[in-house]
């Protein structure tokens, strides 16, 4: 591989359960940031694993694993690049080899999570000036153990500037969104942080036309940071044409209620709210009228029972096609049903529902009805 990709920085290997080993030869040397989860087999494998030559190495990720390790690694790291370890959801870890850090003069950040059988850290690791911070999260024995000013060997971490015990809330950094730095992005997805509280202010960036948000189960509200520094009077996100916002409640998080004050961007031609009830729970006071671009509107995927849907008007020379996939119990306003059900005792079915009269006028090409009991065509 290292002859192949001699320029690769980036490797993530995830969910490959047959793979064994690495390449003959090794892995490439000027590789930066290196991931491995879910590789049962592989990682049964460490033993032969040899990071020493990965003289660029500066993260390293092992993870999701039930595999039974006695230690982990086996070999040694980097001793000049490696600046964060992070080892997640690795039950059967027993302990970390202080011998393979014993080199180790870089690292600054140690993450351990979910490895519930690891009992201690090795003193190499706890030298003075070794570490700057330590993240431990559902690793029991080792949070009584090192637990803040109670703990057997608390003495022993005490040194570290930064401590973090558990889940943490956290925020984006604040170069993210900086628009001197991302003036040419024009796509942009934010997927899965299940700690973040907040999203960035992305709103001055100028050419941004396509933003997805999928899985922030801790955001409660989209306020006015996300559209960054409007006290200069500019226009957030002047280019904006689509707007995906995904499965914010799917990870457990049903608060997201309302839209940044102002609305949203005027040029979205896009928008799909997927898996947030409490926002379309407050679907009364949304304004699409002004949306004068919007020509694709997605809602759906939620247990939310509406008596009718929309409540306020549409753009009436835009839109050209609207999902829904809800729970709608009411003869109100619906151009496209998909989904239409509602669980009851263990039944799926409808509460009568009418089709609006203008369903079957000239203005609508197409309709699609889809999983649906009998009931729909009452």
């Amino acid at each position: 591989m290292h002859r192949l990709l001699p320029s690769l920085a980036y490797l993530k290997i995830d969910g490959c359960p047959e793979i064994e080993s690495f390449p003959q030869g090794g892995l490439p040397s000027k590789l930066e940031v290196l991931r491995i989860w879910n590789c049962s087999k592989l990682l049964a494998q460490h033993a032969h694993w040899d990071f020493e030559g990965l003289n660029s190495l500066k993260t390293l990720g092992i993870g999701d694993s039930d595999v039974v390790l006695d230690s982990l690694p086996a070999g040694s790291l980097p001793a000049a690049s490696l600046t964060f370890v992070w080892l997640r959801n690795l039950p059967g870890l027993q302990s970390l080899n202080g011998s393979a850090f014993k080199n180790v003069t870089s690292l600054h950040l140690l993450r351990l999570s979910n490895c519930k059988e690891l009992q201690y850290l090795p003193e190499q690791m706890l030298r003075p000036t070794f570490l700057s911070s330590l993240w431990i999260a559902e690793c029991p024995i080792l949070e009584r153990r090192y637990r803040k000013e109670k703990g057997e060997d608390w003495n022993k971490i005490s040194h570290i500037p930064q401590i973090l015990f558990g889940r943490q809330r956290s925020n984006f950094p604040r170069w993210v969104g900086d628009y001197s730095k991302f003036s040419n992005i024009v796509s942009m997805t934010l997927i899965g942080n299940k700690h973040c509280c907040s999203l960035p202010p992305l709103g001055q960036l100028p050419s941004l036309e396509i933003l997805i948000i999928k899985s922030f189960p801790e955001v409660e509200t989209i306020g006015d940071e996300f559209y960054g520094n409007i006290s200069s009077g500019a226009v957030p996100f002047p280019s904006l044409e689509e707007l995906k916002i995904e499965d914010l409640e799917i990870d457990g998080c049903p608060e997201i209620e309302s839209f940044p004050e102002g609305g949203l961007p005027s040029k979205l031609e896009v928008l799909r709210i997927r898996n947030c009830s409490k926002l379309l729970a407050q679907h009364g006071h949304w304004d699409f009228e002004g949306l004068t671009s919007l020509k694709s509107l997605g809602i759906g995927r939620s247990d939310v029972v509406l008596d009718s849907f929309p409540a306020g008007s549409l753009p009436a020379a835009s839109l050209t096609f609207l999902w829904l996939s809800l729970a709608i119990c009411g003869s109100k306003g619906v151009l496209f049903l998909n989904n239409v059900t509602e669980k009851r005792k263990g039944r799926i079915g409808i509460r009568s529902p009418t089709f609006p009269k203008y369903y079957w006028e000239d203005n609508a090409k197409f309709m699609t009805v889809k999983t649906c009991s009998a009931y729909c065509l009452e």
